[in-house]
Parts: C-alpha cells; sequence; structure tokens
C-alpha cells in the first residue's frame, strides 16, 4: 500500500474514531448510559470515559454513579470513592444519591474504616427500606458488624438484604463473591480450599530444585503488576503467564510461589510444598538461602498503586492461619518480602506494597497458635 493511501486509511479510521465520540444532534437518539455487557472491565471503562466527553448535564450524575460501581469492581477504591463523591457534589438526586452513599460505604469498608462505613450505609438502610439500595446498604452493614465482633447486629441486616439489583450486586461482589470454580481441591474445615496446578495447566517443574523440609517461616509478597481481573479464570491465565516468566526470563525451576490470591479470594497452588520456592531472594555471603523453610504467598495485584480486596485479605489470614497451625510456624516468622531480605542481608524491596505491609505486620500481633 503507498503512502498517499496509508495517509488517507489512517484518516478514515480517525474520522470514524471522531465520530463516535462527537455529540450526538440534539433531537437525535441518545447513546446508552451503560457500556455492552460483553465488554472487559478495562473495555467498559474506556467506554464510559468517552461516554462521560459527550454526556449532557442530565446524563453526568447518572453516568458518576456508573462508573463509580465500575471502579469499586475493579479494586479502583479511590476512583471509585471520587467519583461517588462527585455525583454528590452535583446534587445527585434519589436513586443515584443512595447508591453514590453505598460506593463510598464500601470503599470505607475495604479500608477496615468501619465508623466510617456505618455513617455512609445506615441512612440509606433508613431512606428507602426495601429499595435496591437499602438492601444493598444491609448487605454491606453485616459485613461492617461481623468486622466488628457484633454477630447478633449482623444477623439482622443480612435479614433485611435480600436481593440487590444488578448495579448494586456489582458492588456487593469483592464483598460477598465466592472463590467458585470447578474442580477445586476439597478442604478440611480449617484449611482453604486450594485451586490444583492441574487447573492452570503448569507446566513440569524443572530439575533445578531443593527439597523444601519442614516449613519454619512465611513471607507474603504482591506480584508487583497492577491486576484487574475480575473471575477466577482471569487469575488462572495469569498465574499461568507468571510460571512461564519466572522459568524462561528467570530461569527458575517453577513459579516462586507455594500460593497466589487472586482478588475473588480463591487460593491457588504455586509451586508444590515439597519443593524449596525462589520468591524471597538469593542466598546471602555465608550460604544461606531465605527460601529454605520458607512458604511463599502471592497477592495478584500491585499494592503501591491498588488495595488488596476484601477477599484476598479474608483468604490470606486463612491461608496463613491454617498454615501456622500446620506447621506449628511461631508468630514472629511471618515475614514481609521486604523484612526477609533485610534479615538476609539482601538490597530492599518495595514488596508487598504499601497497601499490604501494615496488614501483613499487624499479623504478628494475632497469634493463631500456641507460640
Amino acid at each position: 500500500m503507498g503512502g498517499r493511501a496509508r495517509f488517507t486509511s489512517w484518516v478514515g479510521i480517525v474520522g470514524l474514531l471522531a465520530a463516535c465520540r462527537a455529540t450526538p444532534p440534539a433531537d437525535g437518539p441518545r447513546p446508552p448510559l451503560d457500556p455492552p455487557a460483553s465488554y472487559k472491565p478495562w473495555q467498559k471503562l474506556e467506554w464510559m470515559q468517552d461516554r462521560m466527553a459527550i454526556a449532557t448535564a442530565d446524563e453526568r450524575v447518572p453516568l458518576l454513579v456508573r462508573r463509580a460501581e465500575l471502579f469499586l469492581t475493579v479494586d479502583r477504591t479511590d476512583r471509585a470513592a471520587e467519583s461517588a463523591r462527585e455525583a454528590l457534589y452535583a446534587g445527585a438526586p434519589e436513586p443515584y444519591a443512595s447508591r453514590a452513599h453505598v460506593v463510598i460505604g464500601a470503599v470505607a469498608l475495604s479500608r477496615e474504616d468501619l465508623t466510617m462505613a456505618r455513617a455512609e450505609l445506615e441512612p440509606v438502610a433508613a431512606r428507602s427500606p426495601g429499595s435496591p439500595s437499602a438492601r444493598a446498604a444491609h448487605a454491606l452493614l453485616a459485613l461492617v458488624e461481623e468486622r466488628a465482633g457484633r454477630r447478633r447486629e449482623a444477623e439482622a441486616h443480612r435479614a433485611l438484604a435480600g436481593a440487590a439489583d444488578a448495579a448494586m450486586d456489582e458492588v456487593l461482589k469483592p464483598f460477598t463473591r465466592e472463590p467458585a470454580a470447578p474442580s477445586v481441591a476439597a478442604a478440611s474445615p480449617l484449611e482453604p480450599k486450594v485451586i490444583p496446578r492441574a487447573q492452570w495447566h503448569a507446566a513440569r517443574t524443572g530439575p533445578e530444585v531443593d527439597p523444601m523440609g519442614t516449613p519454619r517461616r512465611i513471607t507474603v509478597h504482591h506480584e508487583g503488576k497492577e491486576f484487574y481481573g475480575t473471575t477466577v479464570g482471569d487469575a488462572l491465565r495469569e498465574v499461568r503467564n507468571i510460571q512461564s516468566s519466572h522459568q524462561h526470563v528467570n530461569h527458575w525451576a517453577d513459579i516462586g510461589y507455594h500460593y497466589v490470591i487472586d482478588p475473588t479470594g480463591a487460593v491457588i497452588e504455586g509451586r508444590p510444598m515439597s519443593l524449596q520456592g525462589a520468591h524471597a531472594g538469593q542466598k546471602d555471603k555465608a550460604g544461606k538461602s531465605p527460601n529454605e523453610g520458607n512458604i511463599g504467598i502471592s497477592l495478584l495485584g500491585d499494592f503501591n498503586k491498588q488495595r488488596p480486596t476484601s477477599a484476598q485479605l479474608r483468604s490470606l489470614e486463612q491461608l496463613v492461619a491454617y498454615l501456622r497451625n500446620r506447621y506449628k510456624i511461631p508468630t514472629q516468622e511471618i515475614w514481609t518480602h521486604n523484612e526477609i531480605r533485610l534479615r538476609f542481608g539482601l538490597a530492599a524491596t518495595a514488596c508487598p506494597g504499601k497497601n499490604l505491609r501494615g496488614i501483613v505486620e499487624e499479623m504478628r500481633t494475632s497469634p493463631a497458635v500456641s507460640d
């Protein structure tokens, strides 16, 4: 194709894009307020950005609330709260005002700010009993009261929650969805359900690997790459990509971690527990390896930019408690990646990110077994 032909082709494409984003005629049909259901979350966000650019004054508030709910479902909590507050500042009428308050309450819950969550959610629950927003508020308040140790109040809210509409169901998903997936390994009451390696089509482990021995410490990581997958299938594909990178770029025998936890809370088997990992760092000057007897757990996401979901944190706490009980690992042997590297005289790292580091440190103050 000649230069002029290529230029003409690109002009045509740019023209089509401009036409798509142009403001429709005042007397013509307006485009919908919701992106196509078949779009992936990032495609929906891009679509929403373009739609906001041509919004009328009457459309702006509904779009801001829809965008806030969409940001929440992909764990962009800062952006979710920002968009919801913008809708409220714009004088959002009902039901959009209540939906915006539910989003802000959900964000507060994700940050364990139970006081703020109650302040946002309780007025919505009382304002219009039985409405989708009120039911969603009750569902979130049930979680608030559970975390506060108030079981009776939690049950009362749960009884009033019922079923939310589609939009509110999306808001609740990060807090209520279960890591449902076929072929999940059976588990004992204390052991988390673990998705086996076979389900993500793990490649064979290479020969250069040491036996694990008896585990005596746990190290928590973040993957260090932003992740906005919303299904277990998205996570399994990402874990396969991580293994490929670890084997073919890092030249390790297998994926470095023993467990990976996705935003839905699914716990995915990584390197077999019988084998020493490759997650904590190289040997120190004395030949000691920080990977010896060290169980590696990684959470998908970059927690310098994102926040771990509530489901991820619940699964992390459950997994750590189970491993500690099984192997009698004392609380002082729960480490962040940066801490274990410094312990062995290695260079510092930002892992597991500022939004996860403090949570791991707090685990050392909540013993699950007798130390």
